[in-house]
């Protein structure tokens, strides 16, 4: 896994987990929603980084491989 990926791995786990010990504080019925809808939308940013990122890093071994073919 590449620095980047795991370093958004990392910062949206630790997301989920705030989120989440922060629905199970909250006496609130109303913002243990607002914190559940926060989680999901973390939970659903941090996938699509995931696969951005995941691209990127295809994208660049493809023109690592197009250099070394042109002797770069």
């Amino acid at each position: 896994m590449s620095d980047h990926l795991q370093a958004a791995h990392t910062h949206f786990t630790m997301g989920n987990q705030a989120a989440t010990a922060a629905e199970l504080a909250a006496k609130d019925p109303a913002l243990q929603n607002i914190s559940k809808a926060a989680t999901y939308y973390n939970a659903a940013t941090g996938e699509m980084l995931r696969l951005i990122l995941e691209r990127i890093e295809r994208l660049h071994q493809k023109i690592d491989r197009l250099e070394n073919k042109q002797g770069r």
